[in-house]
């Protein structure tokens, strides 16, 4: 049965489409529910996660008003499946590349409320146990003890849920508990228009002039498959603010490009859409784009976001999208009233920060900016929980090269010009994170590296410079890493190993190296605070450009816990030792962005010179993090990340270097 289903989910005159259109339900005979009830009740449980689909898929596309019953078989499929048997399936049925999505089957479909009700209480069950399975199967006290108890056959009949090959014991079956629809466990919500490919300065889409219109970004595919994880089945979901209409007037323009995306590997997986509506489509056309069009804007797409967790209370969300609309209030509203199901918020900086709409500079909340995908990359490579692998960033850096090697239109040729140096700051920040990550890097080259052998060295975030033997102690690795990410530390003349470091060789605006004493406080965010209300006002981005950019925290008590223990504070300097909420006078400042050049006269960043072989002396690692995986969010987190902590504010500046990141947004 379930290799007939298979078969019948190609096109042809035996598909199961035709099979249905061909059968209705008259007076005489419900022939049509007939067969669906035969499949979707009674023979339910013989079936695969494969072939629900194709049962799923096909009542979809002939529409389930088409049934009278064709609700109730919908949830009778649904709720067969348990575990990541029905991740797979939801997640199966939005990257089919149609309008036919989990989203618009509950809840425009499905025009029952107990129905609906009911289908999302079992997604929020499911998604309860499966999160709860990988908390625990995350502790290895835990595991070791399931494995006594299956020894001694004394393992609680609540816990017998597990699946023992997970827990070391693979000669017992058990539910499918595997995370097999992405170890991830992350859901890639996305912007489309100057988030995933350029609008070419074309209103009402986006307002980036950079690209010709409909270019992809150079890396986006890479960094969104790595943020994935590698798994098979997409996970991406686009934002889109573009209108519903009936069918498929508005989304199959849509579909078209990402299928061709995926053709020419600018893109890693068909993703679902997510509309707009009609009415918050003309109010941001009649209102010319203000505050009261991107209000409307913001509103819909947060109503999206909302539904789309309650079908995928299981995954964490990444939110990626831009500063030209209300992407960034929503990620700002996403993580205020979700933070345990927001793990980060990137956003594309397509024009000056403070006209952000809706921003709020000294927000908690898990936002960094970025100019393009390297910076992004090497911002979540050195996340307090990383979300990419160093390996990851390196296979990104190489794609982005290669990307942008492709692009042959261009707005004009300074255009391109402004693009290579960006992009190759960019590129060498993202190097010499590589270096301290320990990853070799010899095989980056720079974009049109016989044109371009100096790119200018980034300058991005100012930051007090440490006296040279003010404490007795040397940063960890990671510590190094994220500094260089987030541009807070220069590259030194030393660096030089791989095509894009020797670049920087001879720079004449690289500033003396300086020995860098414990500075944890880059990785160490303090307590967490009370989420700030929300205030979404015409006037807030006025407000907001009066702060020039982030401030970088204090040492939290576990940053200075780990020092004493590894014995990098020296006892003999109380300067070392701050309050943890103790901020410094001489805050760190955002230096510049694209539009507005950095003033004369600002003071060296400290410089650290990047060892030709990371040798690492014991103390040296006793300061490096743990790694440590966030059960909640499946997979390993490799790359030298730390325990979880409470998301802090993160944004980085602009004109190349390394993007700012902030902790997760979940617990």
């Amino acid at each position: 049965l379930n290799e007939l289903l298979e078969r019948m989910a190609q096109p042809g005159d035996c598909s199961l489409e035709r099979v249905l259109r061909y059968l209705r339900d008259s007076a005489d005979r419900q022939a049509r529910s007939d067969l669906l009830e035969l499949l979707c009740v009674h023979r339910v449980d013989h079936l695969t996660v494969q072939a629900k689909l194709v049962l799923l898929h096909t009542l979809m596309v002939v529409r389930l008003s088409s049934c009278s019953r064709a609700e109730a078989f919908v949830e009778n499929l649904l709720l067969s499946a348990e575990g990541d048997d029905l991740s797979e399936l939801k997640c199966m049925q939005d990257a089919t590349g149609q309008i036919h999505s989990m989203h618009k089957l509950v809840w425009q479909d499905v025009t029952d409320p107990a129905i609906r009700d009911r289908m999302l209480c079992h997604f929020l069950s499911e998604g309860t146990a499966q999160v709860a399975h990988r908390v625990l199967l995350g502790s290895d006290h835990f595991r070791a003890l399931v494995n006594k108890g299956l020894d001694k056959g004394c393992l609680p009949e609540h816990l017998s849920f597990l699946q023992e090959d997970v827990a070391g014991r693979g000669d017992r079956q058990g539910p499918s508990y595997a995370g097999q629809c992405g170890h991830a466990w992350l859901k890639i919500m996305t912007d489309i228009d100057d988030t995933l490919y350029c609008s070419g300065n074309r209103w009402p889409a986006g307002i980036d002039g950079r690209y010709s219109k409909h270019t992809t970004y150079p890396g986006v595919a890479a960094f969104y498959r790595e943020l994935q994880g590698g798994a098979g089945v997409g996970q991406l979901c686009a934002l889109s603010a573009r209108p519903h209409i009936v069918g498929e007037v508005m989304e199959r323009p849509m579909f078209n490009r990402f299928e061709r995306m995926v053709k020419d590997k600018t893109l890693h997986a068909m993703p679902t859409v997510l509309t707009g509506s009609m009415d918050s489509g003309a109010r941001f056309m009649v209102n010319g784009g203000d505050a009261a069009g991107m209000h409307a804007l913001f509103e819909k797409k947060f109503e999206n976001f909302e539904e789309y967790i309650a079908l995928y209370p299981e995954f964490k969300v990444v939110l990626i999208g831009d500063n030209g609309q209300a992407d960034y209030a929503v990620g700002l509203r996403m993580w205020q009233k979700y933070p345990h199901n927001v793990e980060q918020v990137w956003i594309h900086q397509v024009q000056p920060r403070e006209k952000t709409w809706g921003y709020q500079p000294d927000s908690d909340a898990p936002i960094a900016f970025f100019d393009d995908y390297v910076m992004a990359a090497a911002d979540a490579a050195t996340r307090p929980r990383a979300l990419i692998t160093p390996e990851g960033l390196l296979r990104i850096v190489l794609q982005a090269v290669e990307d942008f090697k492709k692009i042959t239109v261009w707005p004009s040729d300074s255009h391109r010009e402004s693009e290579v140096e960006r992009l190759n700051q960019s590129i060498v920040r993202a190097c010499a994170v590589l270096r301290a990550l320990d990853v070799d890097e010899s095989e980056v080259e720079l974009i049109d590296a016989d044109r371009h052998p100096k790119p200018v060295s980034p300058s991005l975030l100012q930051t007090p410079a440490n006296t040279p033997g003010s404490s007795g102690g040397k940063m960890s690795l990671f510590s190094l890493a994220r500094g260089l990410a987030k541009g807070a530390i220069a590259v030194g003349k030393s660096a030089a190993a791989s095509p894009a470091l020797a670049a920087l060789e001879d720079a004449d605006a690289a500033p003396p190296a300086v020995e860098f004493g414990v500075q944890t406080d880059l990785l160490e965010p303090p307590a967490p605070e009370s989420p700030r209300p929300f205030h979404l006002s015409p006037d807030a981005s006025a407000a907001a450009g009066s702060e020039a950019g982030e401030k970088i925290r204090s040492k939290s008590i576990f940053g200075m816990a780990r020092n004493f223990v590894s014995g990098g504070s020296s006892s003999g300097n109380p300067a070392a030792v701050t309050s943890p909420t103790q901020k410094s006078s001489a805050d760190p400042v955002i230096a510049s962005s694209p539009e507005q050049p950095a003033p004369a006269g600002l003071p060296p960043l400290p410089v650290v010179d990047l060892p030709q072989s990371l040798e690492v002396t014991q103390a040296t690692q006793a300061e490096t993090p743990t790694v440590a995986e966030d059960a909640t969010a499946g997979g390993s987190c490799e790359g030298g990340a730390v325990p979880s902590s409470p998301p802090v504010a993160s944004s980085s500046g602009g004109g190349g270097g390394g993007g700012g990141g902030g902790g997760g947004g979940g617990g």
